[in-house]
Formats: structure tokens, sequence, C-alpha cells
């Protein structure tokens, strides 16, 4: 649904035979797992860990000359633990379970069992002071029909819907501005150069 309202109505008939699931399924096909449980673990793994997490950790550490050890990620270990039963990764509601028992005897249990902390940022703050004009500005209405891939009303509406605090578009207007800065820095300006310099 937010795909369709995003879209201007030509793009959107020129993907609607592109199934936007089709790594999911295709990753599940090649696991060979069966029980939904595992799926979503394996998932979990494969897009979430490997294409987000640590691709943003090894970019971050790495611009500050810093290397980033996972231990709990080596090879063998993280086979041996796919392996076990699904009681000892998830008990009842008690995540990590077998992780948290095998701590007890190494650090004490306020710090095994406090609550989970992200490492979130505060996007919604910045696109409520710091950095709303630059939102403002690269998800402007002559922006955004000048590039003529997103339908503005629906734009407008997520800007609108943040700035009144209706309905909190963080997430969607953070990966709009993120991928309207790079567009127009690299696929732009490349059409400019072919413009500026008579090339097809």
């Amino acid at each position: 649904m937010e795909k369709r309202n995003l879209l201007i109505p030509e793009i959107q008939v020129e993907l609607q035979n592109d199934n936007c699931y089709e790594d999911i399924f295709r990753y599940v096909k090649e696991s060979g797992l069966t029980k939904e449980m595992e799926r979503i673990l394996y998932l979990s793994m494969k897009l979430y860990l490997q294409d987000n997490n640590l691709v943003t950790v090894d970019r971050a550490s790495m611009a500050n000359g810093l290397e980033v050890r996972c231990p709990l990620l080596d090879h063998d270990f993280v086979e041996f633990v796919c392996r076990l039963p699904m009681d000892y990764k998830l008990k009842g509601f008690k995540t990590k379970y077998l992780l948290k028992k095998a701590a007890e005897g190494f650090l004490p249990r306020k710090v095994i069992y406090r609550q989970k902390r992200g490492f979130g940022i505060p996007v919604s703050k910045w696109l409520m002071g710091e950095l709303k004009e630059l939102m403002l500005d690269y998800l402007s209405e002559e922006r955004i029909q000048r590039q003529g891939i997103f339908h503005y009303p629906y734009v407008h509406r997520l800007i609108d819907e943040q700035l009144t605090k209706k309905k909190d578009n963080r997430e969607p207007l953070w990966t709009l501005l993120v991928f309207q800065i790079w567009y127009e820095r690299y696929i732009g300006a490349m059409g400019c150069a072919r413009r500026t310099y008579g090339r097809p």
C-alpha cells in the first residue's frame, strides 16, 4: 500500500509485475527450513543482521579507525547454534535463553537480564528540529516533481503528519531524505553532465 501511494502512477505500472518479497522467498527456499520460527530466525540473520547491522557497524567503525570483532558470529559457533533445538533459543517469551543461562556464572544477573537497549538515533527529533529545513528543501514539491519518481501529495502528507505530530513518519521520511540527497548528488549530477557535454 505504501509503495502504491508513494510512487507516481507511471512507475507503479512499470513495477506491477515485480515481487518485492522475491529475496525473502529465495532465502526461505534455499534454507530448506520448514518450521516458521526457524525461518524467521534465518531471515533475520540473512536480511537484518548480515545486510543491515553488520554493514552499518563495519562502515561506522572503519570510518573512525576502529576494528570491530563479533565473537558470537564465529562461523563454527553459528553453525552449532543453528542446529540446537528451538527451546534453547526461545523459551516461552524469553529470548537468548541459552546464552543468558551460560552467562550466569560470569556476569551479574542485572547485566544479563536487563532490558534490551538499541542504538537508535533521534531521527524524529532531528526532522522536527535541526534537519527540518533540509527535509523541507529536499522533499519540496518542486524537487519531487522535477525528479519524477514520487507522488508529491503523499510525501506532503507524510511531512505534515510528522510536523503536526499526528503520526510518527520518521522512518519513511528519513529514507526519502537520504535517497533524495543521494539521487541529486549522483544520478541527478550524471544527467546534468550529459546535458552539458552533449552525451546521449
